[in-house]
C-alpha cells in the first residue's frame, strides 16, 4: 500500500486508479479526478512552505484562509491523538490547548510590524519560557478602532491569570498601559458606564464592578486577554477556525506584513491524504443517503462531514490510515521516540 501525505511529491500516476481523499475525525474531502490542477495545488499547500509566503496586500485571501484552516486542523487532531496516546504515554498528559485573543489597551501607536515584533513575539517568548511551550498558531487582526489584535492557539494549558499578566507587563514596557491608566483614571462613574455600555447592552451593574475595580488596582490591570473555553465548545475545530481562519470580505481594515504564522515544528505536520476505494466510497454514499452523515458537492471534490467526529465507523481502512498518519505526527511534534502499536492505540 502507497501511503501518500500532504508534501508528498509522489506521482499520481504510478498510484491505481482509486480516488484520493484527505481524510479526518469529522470529514473525507473526495477529489473527483485525481489528475487535476486542483488537487495538485491542494497537496502542495500543506507541505512545510505553508507559512513561508503568507505576506498579502493585507486582508486573508480564500487561498490563505485554506492553508491557514488545514494548518489549524492538522495542529489540533495531531494534540487529539496525543489526548489518545498519552493513556501509555504520561509525558504528553500535558497536551490541552489552550485558545487566547490578546488586545491593545490604548489606541495603537506602533506600526503592525513593529506591534508584532515588540509584542506579539515578546508574548511568544514569555510564554516559552514561562510554561514551556513549542507549538503555536498565531493570527493577527484589524479591529474597528484600527487597533491590530491577536488570536493564538498553544498546545498546552496557561492559567488565564499568567496570560494575563505576561501581556500587561509586555503592554507596560511599550507605554501602552501608561496610556490607557492616564484615560481610564479620568472616567468618572457616569463617563465610564456611557463609554463602555454598549448602547445599553452590558448592564450598569456590571459596569460599576468593573469601574470599582480598576480603581481599586489604580488601572494597572486592563481586561487586555480572553481565553477561550473551548472545552465547552462542541466542534473545537470550527470553533477556532471561524476566528482565526476567516478569508477577508473586501471590508476589513488591512495589516502590514504577515497575517499569521507558526512554531517551526508545525511545518512539518502531514494532514492525511489517501485512496479511497470505490467500497469505501459506496458506504460513504450510503451514509449520506440515510442522513448519517452530510454531503457537500464542489466542481472539484465532494466533502462528508459528521459533526459528531464519527465518519470513520465502518471504515476501518481509512480510520487505521487516519490514525497512522497522526501518530506519526504526534511523535513529530511532541519529540518523543516512545514507540506503541497501532493496535493499542
Amino acid at each position: 500500500m502507497v501511503y501518500l501525505y500532504a508534501h508528498s511529491t509522489t506521482d499520481f500516476n504510478i498510484l491505481n486508479m482509486n480516488l484520493v481523499g484527505k481524510i479526518s475525525k469529522h470529514s473525507i474531502v473526495i477529489f473527483k479526478d485525481r489528475g487535476n490542477t486542483e488537487l495538485y495545488n491542494f497537496e502542495r499547500e500543506n507541505g512545510k512552505h505553508i507559512v513561508e509566503n503568507n505576506r498579502t496586500n493585507g486582508v486573508l485571501s480564500e487561498k490563505s484562509a485554506r492553508r491557514l484552516k488545514n494548518t489549524i486542523n492538522t495542529f489540533l487532531y495531531t494534540c487529539d491523538m496525543a489526548s489518545t496516546v498519552s493513556r501509555s504515554i504520561k509525558e504528553l498528559k500535558f497536551v490541552k490547548p489552550t485558545f487566547v485573543t490578546l488586545t491593545l489597551c490604548a489606541p495603537q501607536f506602533h506600526t503592525d510590524l513593529e506591534v508584532k515584533r515588540l509584542l506579539l513575539n515578546t508574548f511568544i517568548v514569555y510564554v516559552q519560557r514561562e510554561v514551556g511551550v513549542i507549538n503555536y498558531i498565531w493570527r493577527a487582526e484589524k479591529q474597528k478602532n484600527n487597533n491590530i489584535h491577536f488570536h493564538l492557539l498553544f498546545d498546552k494549558h496557561i492559567d488565564w491569570k499568567l496570560i494575563r499578566s505576561l501581556w500587561n507587563q509586555i503592554l507596560k514596557n511599550t507605554g501602552y498601559l501608561e496610556k490607557y491608566t492616564k484615560e481610564m483614571s479620568s472616567l468618572s462613574l457616569h463617563k465610564y458606564i456611557a463609554k463602555f455600555s454598549k448602547g445599553g447592552q452590558v448592564s450598569e451593574d456590571i459596569l460599576e464592578a468593573r469601574y470599582k475595580a480598576g480603581v481599586a488596582c489604580l488601572w494597572s490591570d486592563p481586561n487586555s486577554t480572553d481565553i477561550h473555553a473551548i472545552s465547552k465548545v462542541d466542534s473545537v475545530n470550527a470553533y477556532i477556525c471561524k476566528y482565526m481562519a476567516k478569508a477577508g470580505n473586501g471590508k476589513e481594515l488591512k495589516i502590514e506584513g504577515r497575517l499569521w504564522g507558526c512554531s517551526d515544528s508545525i511545518k512539518v505536520l502531514k494532514s492525511c491524504i489517501e485512496e479511497v476505494t470505490a467500497e469505501e466510497l459506496n458506504i460513504l454514499k450510503e451514509k449520506a443517503k440515510f442522513g448519517d452523515i452530510i454531503s457537500m458537492d464542489a466542481e472539484f471534490y465532494t466533502v462528508y462531514y459528521c459533526k459528531s467526529g464519527k465518519i470513520l465507523e465502518d471504515l476501518r481502512n481509512l480510520k487505521d490510515k487516519y490514525e497512522r498518519c497522526y501518530y506519526y505526527n504526534c511523535i513529530e511534534l511532541f519529540q518523543t521516540s516512545i514507540q506503541i502499536q497501532m493496535a493499542d492505540i
